[in-house]
């Protein structure tokens, strides 16, 4: 009953922190309500206190001398720091004491913090702390690490408290072991609500338009499924069914007319042979019974008679068979003897008929008792389909699974023992929630409460098992089961989790692939991105680079407000993947590049730490690039050309006449993505437009130009 309140306060709680979307509110936990407008803004020095000098507050620090922020810290003890020049640098602003303590938070600036890291491997020291904190300084941001035991509370802290983000930093990883262990060869994977976003190299054949450029690398952000599947018209859906069926039967018969059919019928006997036994018993007792029965009366007697023993019964059939009056179709009369033997073949059946009656009735109880108690025996996933194993985990797990299952993706969940905070079973079985292709309804399979590794193999059986995840603490215990398990699946991904692992890339490719996934590296960078009061969605592990999928809500005033997309990318080194309007309750996927972005929106964007650096900075960079175009000077596209040139570089359409005089001309500065947009869709007007690189001496000159005012 307690544990039953428990998850229905949870579920209250979350059903109510202000999330949207179908994405789940413990997902990350690097959501931060902001202050109310009546609140002062952050204080003029721009402090970051880091209190708790562990793995993850030394590593959070070194995040933020990038940044150039004067850092202070707080541990109980004095820390062993992990790197000198780290040592160096912030010995000198280590403050000894209790971060519960106001006496030792006010020697440590907590009054003059604009932000406040609480890192203790303890949670509930750190909540604890965060309630002394907020009297003490009601205007920073403070980002309180927590576990999965207290993620109700932490929730109800976010609510009451303004500008208090809970994180646990174990979830932080669950995007990045999700990748690992699909089978697909994208280097990511995002989804936002009904969108499904890739981010992959280009594929050949496929345009610059299919998505946007990733900043520093070959990879594009690509939306890869539309939006919404629509159902096709009924013509069409049957013409598919029977497609589909025509295709099935066409498998069937170049299955029988192979080159061994007995090999082959014979291997499907094996796989099938309690199946092909009980079929064939079944099928000589009804025979056995039928010529046993019918006598002069004919089979359909006979049938009628066996079909009733089978049933159990026996007063009836054997009243049925004595008042014939003749046993042979000669008209020989019944002899005690042969009534004797009858009466005793037609029990045996009867006794027979009823050990099989009750072990019908006794198997459909079961699986009816075992519906609606949870008990039911799980199935093995169908054959050659898609399908992941989770060992341990915790909370983390549910996460990954959810993942998993989105993309068609079996999972089956191992855990040694109950995790605290967990609302789920000991053990469970996942199938696919859906299919991606949205032409057959999903397999589901049931969920169980016990579940071994032996268990784990007879339900994996059938599949093909396209990735392991060891998601236990103990990082020797992983790599050993990794190892064992490596010699039954070769072809499976093997994933690891590890705390604290600097080289954990380098190790990996050392013990043939293996992916180590160092959970305090990633979690760092979406705390630090917090500790600024952005909002962490996701985060990713990119081409040795952590990315992070973040939300930014456009402010008057900010350094995104009155920027187009283009700017945005092109300056800051981030990637824009949606945008959520006032007017819109739906996303819009990859905005347009010309598109302004307005006070009151929520831009998405995937960046690194140093991008993120940047946008809180306001350092851009000038754009590099400019557009070449000679135009006819009569042409039936003269207008829809001017239109074009106002949309990408501002101003009315008549204003862009002096660009179509027939003459060689040079647009202003561009970011690269908007000039190559720009001379795509010249090229498409008959118009000769090619790209020059903007020279480096004059790029701070063309830093300064005009965006073009879009309407919404």
């Amino acid at each position: 009953m307690a544990r039953w309140l428990y998850r229905t306060a949870s579920g209250w709680a979350g059903g109510r922190s202000g999330n949207t979307g179908s994405r789940p509110a413990v997902g990350l936990g690097c959501r931060c309500r902001p202050a109310p407008e009546t609140m002062a803004a952050a204080p003029p020095s721009g402090l970051v206190l880091v209190c708790g000098l562990g793995s993850l507050g030394q590593t959070c620090l070194r995040r933020l001398l990038a940044f150039d922020v004067p850092l202070s810290c707080l541990d109980w003890q004095p820390p062993r720091w992990r790197d000198a020049e780290l040592e160096r640098r912030l010995a000198p602003s280590f403050v000894l004491g209790d971060m519960r303590q106001p006496r030792d938070l006010l020697a440590a600036g907590v009054d003059q913090a604009r932000s406040i890291l609480l890192l203790s491997s303890d949670s509930t020291v750190n909540l604890e702390a965060a309630l002394q904190i907020r009297p003490l300084n009601p205007r920073a941001t403070v980002v309180v690490r927590s576990s999965s035991q207290r993620a109700s509370l932490g929730v109800l802290l976010e609510q009451r408290l303004p500008g208090v983000a809970v994180v646990d930093p174990m979830l932080l990883t669950a995007s990045v072991f999700s990748q690992s262990l699909r089978p697909s060869r994208e280097a990511a994977t995002i989804r936002l609500g009904r969108h499904r976003f890739e981010l992959r190299e280009r594929r050949e054949g496929e345009g610059v338009s299919g998505g946007r450029r990733l900043d520093g690398s070959p990879l594009q952000v690509c939306l890869a499924t539309p939006g919404r599947i629509r159902r096709p018209p009924w013509p069409q859906a049957l013409r598919n069914q029977l497609q589909r069926r025509a295709g099935s039967l066409r498998e069937r018969l170049e299955f029988w007319s192979g080159s061994a059919p007995l090999a082959r019928l014979a291997a499907l006997g094996r796989r099938r042979i309690w199946w092909w036994v009980g079929l064939l018993a079944a099928l000589g007792l009804v025979l056995t019974g039928v010529a046993l029965f019918r006598a002069d009366r004919g089979w359909l007697l006979g049938l009628f008679v066996t079909l009733g023993l089978l049933n159990g019964e026996y007063v009836d059939p054997a009243s049925v068979v004595l008042e014939r009056g003749s046993l042979l179709q000669s008209g020989t009369p019944w002899t005690v003897a042969q009534q004797g033997r009858l009466l005793a073949l037609m029990l045996v059946y009867a006794l027979a008929g009823t050990v099989l009656t009750s072990a019908l009735t006794a198997l459909i109880l079961e699986r009816l008792l075992s519906v609606r108690l949870g008990l039911r025996r799980a199935r093995s996933f169908p054959r050659d389909t898609h399908a992941a194993l989770l060992v341990e985990g915790g909370s983390l797990a549910p996460l990954i699974a959810e993942q998993l299952q989105a993309d068609g993706i079996g999972v089956v969940c191992l855990r040694a023992g109950p995790s605290e905070g967990d609302s789920g079973p000991i053990g469970s079985v996942r199938g696919p929630v859906a299919d991606p292709s949205g032409t057959r309804p999903a397999h589901r399979i049931r969920r169980r409460d016990v579940l071994q590794l032996p268990e784990a193999f007879r339900l994996l059986r059938r599949s093909r098992v396209a990735g392991v995840a060891l998601l236990s603490d103990d990082l020797l215990m992983n790599l050993q089961l990794a190892l064992d398990l490596e010699r039954r699946w070769p072809e499976a991904r093997l994933s690891l989790k590890a705390k604290e692992l600097p080289a954990a890339e380098v190790l990996g490719d050392l013990l043939g692939g293996l992916s180590l996934i160092s959970s305090v590296d990633l979690a760092a960078d979406a705390l630090v991105a917090t500790a600024f009061g952005e909002t962490v969605e996701e985060v990713h592990r990119v081409e040795g680079r952590n990315l992070m999928l973040v939300r930014y809500r456009v402010e008057a005033g900010d350094t995104l407000a009155g920027l187009s997309i283009a700017r945005v990318q092109g300056g800051y080194g981030v990637t824009a993947v949606a945008l959520k309007t006032r007017t819109r309750s739906e996303l819009v996927a990859l905005p347009a590049l010309e598109r302004v972005l307005r006070p009151g929106q929520d831009l998405l964007v995937l960046a690194d730490l140093e991008g993120l650096r940047r946008v809180e900075i306001g350092e851009q960079r000038p754009p590099a690039w400019r557009v070449r175009l000679q135009a006819p000077l009569a042409s039936e596209w003269m207008f829809e050309t001017q239109q074009c040139l106002a949309r990408h570089l501002g101003g009315a359409p008549g204003t862009m006449a002096p660009f179509l005089d027939g003459t060689p001309q040079l647009t202003p500065a561009l970011d690269q993505d908007l000039a190559e947009q720009l001379g795509r869709e010249l090229r498409r007007r008959g118009v000769q437009a090619d790209l020059v690189p903007e020279p480096v001496e004059s790029a701070d000159e063309s830093s300064a130009s005009v965006q073009p005012p879009l309407r919404e």
